[in-house]
């Protein structure tokens, strides 16, 4: 799943950086469009988490709201957001 390649992706290029994953202060949040409740354009943003598990507890939550995305956003985009 996506959580899992990410948190790998994190801890081999920190590996490959000479330093230490567990060190890195990593947090995580999701960006989910929120058209039902507040109109266009508008984002929801979950609050940052620093672990990969939290990380997807959330994304689960938030899945009804996707599926509604993806049947009435016609071909938009939806795009996940993670940042250190």
């Amino acid at each position: 799943h996506l959580e899992e390649r990410l948190h790998a992706a994190l801890v081999a290029s920190a590996k490959e950086h000479g330093r230490n994953f567990q060190d890195l202060q990593v947090r995580y949040a999701v960006n989910q469009r929120a058209s039902v409740f507040i109109g266009q354009q508008l984002m929801l943003k979950s609050p940052c988490v620093r672990s990969v598990e939290t990380l997807k507890k959330i994304r689960v939550f938030l899945d009804p709201f996707r599926a509604y995305a993806r049947r009435n956003l016609k071909g938009a985009k939806m795009f996940w957001q993670y940042s250190p």
